[in-house]
Formats: structure tokens, sequence, C-alpha cells
């Protein structure tokens, strides 16, 4: 079932692919190893979300007893690259037409494409109205 949020894979791999070639990621092996797995994710299951467990594992090299009660890299690594996403967004990408996000509290991507910009409208002046006093009768 495709939700009107859904675009297609390849635009969305060719976006990552955007982000990954980007300053702010390219020292950043961890959060690329991520955002990767997250894509191909969407590619494959597009409204589809992993585990912590899943994560860690496969991303992250964790045993297969990982627990997310005494070890938060999945938690603290999702919550770095939502932070990296967004200063990506602010700089570099900041006209790029496909927004990745991920939902806090899930392990999944969540693109969409940029709204359109209202800066056209904001750049007309706006037709002002004739303001007429009104007369008040006194009692």
């Amino acid at each position: 079932m495709h939700r009107e949020w859904h675009l297609p894979g390849a635009d969305v791999s060719a976006q990552i692919d955007r982000i990954l070639s980007s300053e702010s990621f390219k020292n950043s092996e961890s959060l690329r190893g991520l955002l990767v797995y997250l894509g191909r994710l969407y590619s494959e299951k597009p409204e589809g979300s992993v585990s912590e467990h899943e994560l860690a594992v496969s991303v992250f090299w964790r045993r297969a007893d990982f627990d997310s009660r005494t070890d938060s890299v999945v938690s603290v690594h999702t919550g770095r690259l939502r932070s990296r996403l967004a200063e990506y967004y602010m700089s570099e990408g900041d006209s790029d037409e496909i927004l990745i996000e991920i939902p806090n509290g899930r392990y999944c991507l969540l693109p969409r494409r940029r709204p359109a910009s209202n800066a056209d409208e904001l750049a007309e002046p706006a037709i002002a109205q004739e303001v007429r006093p009104v007369a008040v009768a006194e009692k």
C-alpha cells in the first residue's frame, strides 16, 4: 500500500547519495552507515521500521545478545543523525527538493518533497483594502 508521502526508492537513494557526498557527512562513518542502512530498508519496505536490536547488530556490529538498556549506541547515533540531517538541510541542502527525516521514536526514514516556497507570494505586496470609518450613533 502506497501512501501520499511515499517517494520512489530511486529518488530517495539519489538524495541519500547527495547527502553522503556533502561536507556534513564525509567524516562520519557511523552516521553514514546508519543512513545507508535506513535507506536500503526504505527501498525494500517504504512503510517499514526496523528494531533497535537489528540496527545494533547490523550497523554497529553489536553481538546478538545486545541489550538497549545497557548500551544506547542506536538511540545516540539516531539522535545525532537527526541533528546532522537538520544541519545539512539548513546549509548545503537548503535547496534540495527531497527532505529526509527520521521520526522521533522510530527507526525509519520519512522522505518528503520540500514544500513549494511562498517567497513569490511574500515578494508581491498585498493589495491594501480601503478602510472607511464607521459612524457610531450616540445614545
